[in-house]
């Protein structure tokens, strides 16, 4: 117990670091510019450029990126603004929707406002970096980058407070109206509502962190830590052979899962510890990718020892408290190929169909009762989705190629009822219900770059620089 007291000196008051707001970084605008798309090659695939190499690469990046509103039923478009390359992070507020932006050729980063009651938008606003994270915290907008936090008035745009640590951002986590920043020197943490700096958690070079429930979880190589953020102290510190930087978090009642690494089970194995004393509580061996529908129960596959019917896996949702199996299912995949997404404690399966040789099969499960809700098939395959409403599924598919439409977002609003949407480019964000349509974004976050094989020879003139 002296050791952990001594824990509380790792608690250093912090005054706020503020910036004053600056309208220069706000602007009005009806439309914002987007970058062309590349129609020839941008690199031959050969780093020396001695020579003519087989193949090249295409890249296209959001070039015509979309927010558009669809109709619920059919699915055909009652609006649609030209956005930057969207950066990944769009939250919705009442008719308010705001979408993060990334690097362009021609534009920096930031964030744009959009009225998808009165379809019309409302601000743009340019960051140091992309948005990370976007969210509504009482009556302010939090937007997130690797540099900084700051709150945003939703109506202008305008700087409320900004704050963040010395250095980088590594990893941002929130806790109800807390935001835990990770850099190389430890964790900050700010008030939402006011942008000051409540303490500070000095460690070298932190890795990962995690929080729920007023815990902290927070990893340097091996040695995890948790905290109790409400009396401001470590519960324990342990040494826990992870898998990798992304394989800590923590669910109800504070408990602690990671991801072991082989050296700590041959198979790979997923542990839940006591959040109180970090004791290993249960274990999942041979374990998939956590998937995590609410902070209750989480869903992970693992291998079968004797497969049968060509289903090596088994799919568990475990009470991340108890380890308690809720109840389980036999899969041809793993956890991250056979559950397409999870949200509000349900998650949403994919895997071929019985019956029809050339159907894909979706079902919406209630992940505490293992309960199907929506059991539907389609032709279609998707690259995410989301459960929308009571019993609708959100999904989206970007497609390998550069002609005619390149990606669509789409509804499945039954068990043989469903629509798509095409856009122009990629749907990489799941859409989103609202009570004005679908609203739906098409770009690619991150610029997609295909191999094509050139036919002949070409004269390769090297990139400057």
């Amino acid at each position: 117990m002296a050791a952990l007291g001594a824990t509380f000196a790792l608690f250093v008051a912090a005054c706020a670091a503020t910036e004053a707001p600056t309208s220069q970084r706000s602007s009005a605008s009806a439309a914002a510019s987007t970058s062309s798309a590349p129609t020839a090659p941008l690199r031959i695939a050969d780093a020396g450029f001695l020579e003519a190499a087989p193949q090249a690469a295409v890249c296209v990046g959001g070039a015509e990126s979309r927010l558009a509103l669809l109709d619920v039923s059919e699915g055909h478009r009652l609006w649609e603004f030209p956005i930057p390359r969207p950066s990944g992070t769009t939250t919705v507020d009442g008719s308010l929707a705001f979408v993060g932006f990334a690097w362009n050729s021609d534009l920096n980063p930031g964030v744009v406002a959009v009225d998808i009651a009165d379809r019309k938008p409302l601000w743009q606003r340019f960051l140091e970096q992309q948005p990370t994270e976007i969210r509504m915290v009482g009556e302010n907008l939090i937007v997130a980058t690797s540099r900084s936090v700051r709150a945003l008035s939703p109506e202008t745009g305008e700087d409320l407070w900004v704050a963040g640590p010395d250095s980088d951002v590594i990893d941002i986590v929130f806790n109800d109206s807390m935001a835990l920043l990770l850099s190389i020197s430890g964790v900050t943490s700010l008030d939402l509502a006011t942008g000051d700096v409540l303490w500070v958690y000095p460690l070298v070079r932190p890795d990962a962190i995690a929080t729920s429930n007023g815990t902290m979880a927070v990893a340097v190589d091996t040695t995890l830590f948790a905290v109790d953020l409400a009396e401001r102290v470590t519960l324990w510190q342990r040494d826990v052979e992870r898998r990798g930087a992304d394989s800590i978090w923590v669910g109800a009642n504070g408990s602690v899962v990671v991801e072991l690494a082989p050296s700590a089970d041959p198979a790979g194995a997923l542990a839940g510890l006591d959040r109180d004393t970090g004791f290993e509580r249960w274990r999942v061996s041979g374990a998939g990718e956590a998937i995590w529908p609410n902070d209750q129960t989480l869903v992970v596959s693992s291998i079968v020892e004797r497969a049968e019917h060509g289903q090596p896996y088994e799919l568990l949702a475990v009470d991340v408290v108890s380890g308690e199996i809720r109840w389980s299912m036999a899969s041809a995949q793993t956890s991250s190929e056979a559950v397409l997404g999870a949200d509000n404690g349900r998650v949403i399966l994919v895997g071929p169909h019985a019956t029809r040789s050339e159907s894909v099969r979706v079902q919406l499960i209630d992940a505490e009762a293992g309960t199907t809700i929506v059991d539907a098939s389609t032709t279609e395959t998707f690259d995410g989705a989301t459960a929308v409403g009571t019993s609708f599924i959100a999904v989206h598919r970007t497609f390998d190629r550069f002609e005619g439409d390149r990606g669509y977002a789409g509804l499945i609003l039954g068990p043989d009822s469903s629509w798509a949407a095409p856009f122009s480019d990629g749907v990489q964000q799941t859409p989103q219900l609202t009570p004005f349509g679908v609203l739906a974004i098409s770009g690619e976050m991150q610029p997609r770059c295909i191999a094509r094989t050139l036919n002949e020879p070409r004269n390769i003139v090297p990139a400057a620089g």
